[in-house]
């Protein structure tokens, strides 16, 4: 992180909520579902858009959001056993 003498650096911690429709993206993405064209068309605007909000607000040290933690899920079903996923019941929110 930069060093500033003038203010305080701002950022957030933790993940940023998921954007409406984008529920299940996460687990797609995990399982090799998403197309390179639907992530550049629905993943890469997204974290586009959260991003730069981040940073029209004045957060210095901007994240992606952890939109693509997903793609943590491969790592951890390589490294356990037993993982699964199950399909999110009505009005549930989908978290890792």
């Amino acid at each position: 992180m930069k060093h500033s003498t003038n203010k305080i650096r701002t950022t957030h911690c933790g993940r940023l909520p998921t954007p409406p429709g984008f529920e299940e993206m996460a687990v797609r993405l995990a399982r090799g579902e998403a197309s390179d064209e639907e992530v550049r068309a629905k993943v890469v605007p997204v974290v586009t858009d959260a991003v730069k909000h981040q940073a029209d607000i004045g957060i210095d040290c901007v994240g992606d959001g952890e939109y693509w933690s997903g793609l943590g899920l491969k790592w951890y079903e390589q490294q356990m056993s037993g993982l699964a996923t199950r399909p999110l019941r009505s009005g549930e929110t989908a978290s890792m």
